[in-house]
């Protein structure tokens, strides 16, 4: 079997979705987009896609799926504290938007997963997700630990 930069997160996507759905309203866990992050095909695309760990970078891979517009990024660290005063000064919606607009995403039209990675020189690693809905009716689910203050302020309690 082929070993792709991404290996280690096979393993941490489906837990990361099964823990974020105890606590995830229906409008949310209910979307067949949502349903299809879990699949077998696309876990295997985020773990391919080709975003290796690349020091003082961020490396984004993004893929549209029928009605599911999919990013993957990669981040040179685990250290969230690290990456905002770093790699995302202005806060990770400030880096969201002009990748997603950049790779033709057009909010609205289709359903938005951002698979983020994150694996330290030393081996730490770990996931997180950004899921947002074409409709207003699902709530976002945003990495509130890569929002700047200001970025906070502005969602307020649309942060999950």
């Amino acid at each position: 079997m082929e070993v792709f930069i991404n290996e280690w997160a096979r393993e941490w996507l489906p837990v990361h979705l099964e823990r974020m759905e105890d606590k995830l309203p229906d409008t949310v866990t209910s979307r067949e987009t949502w349903r299809w992050l879990a699949h077998p095909n696309l876990i295997d695309h985020v773990v391919r896609a080709p975003v290796p760990v690349t020091p003082g970078r961020i490396v984004h891979h993004t893929q549209t799926f029928e009605q599911l517009f999919l990013m993957v990024s990669s981040f040179p660290s685990a250290n969230f504290r690290k990456i905002r005063k770093k790699l995302l000064p202005e806060g990770y919606l400030a880096m969201l938007d002009p990748v997603m607009h950049s790779s033709g995403f057009s909010s609205g039209s289709v359903d938005l997963a951002h698979w983020l990675l994150f694996k330290d020189e030393d081996g730490s690693a770990l996931v997180l997700l950004c899921y947002l809905a074409a409709n207003q009716e699902a709530i976002p689910l945003l990495p509130l630990e890569l929002l700047s203050s200001k970025e906070r302020r502005q969602v307020g309690s649309y942060i999950i």
